[in-house]
């Protein structure tokens, strides 16, 4: 299965430590999400998108994700995301390609205005997430 990343997931190594397996550099595509537009979630570190026309918002594909790798992200991503099937571009490729992707419910925090940044959360925060996984695996259901 193909899932499009457009936050934290984006990151290799929090991505390998969730999905139970590395994942390679390569593997990780580039592609473009479009009438979407990513927000910081108030109060949280990872960031939520809102539908917005006319908006775009650049994030990463992952192709080949098993049945029990979804269902570790969907645990990890908890309540407040439902799994819905959107259309992005992968790389330089002007036709969109079906995909999933984990799109803010009822239950997801509000947004705030601006954009969320992958660079500023690595250095903020990767290490304490990547910690509070580890800590948690058990938890989780890993």
């Amino acid at each position: 299965m193909r899932f499009f990343f457009y936050g934290t997931l984006r990151d290799r190594d929090l991505l390998s430590l969730v999905l139970g397996r590395p994942v390679a550099r390569h593997a990780l595509k580039p592609a473009l999400l479009r009438d979407w537009r990513r927000h910081p979630a108030r109060g949280k570190t990872y960031p939520i998108l809102l539908r917005e026309r006319g908006a775009a918002t650049e994030g990463d594909v992952l192709d080949g994700v098993s049945t029990a790798e979804q269902r570790r992200l969907t645990i990890y991503e908890g309540e407040g995301y439902d799994l819905i099937r959107v259309f992005a571009t992968i790389g330089s490729g002007d036709t969109p390609l079906g995909m999933m992707m984990f799109a803010p419910s009822g239950k997801a925090p509000p947004a705030l205005d601006g954009d969320w940044s992958l660079d500023d959360w690595r250095i903020k925060h990767k290490a304490r997430a990547l910690e509070a996984v580890r800590e948690n695996v058990e938890k989780l259901g890993f």
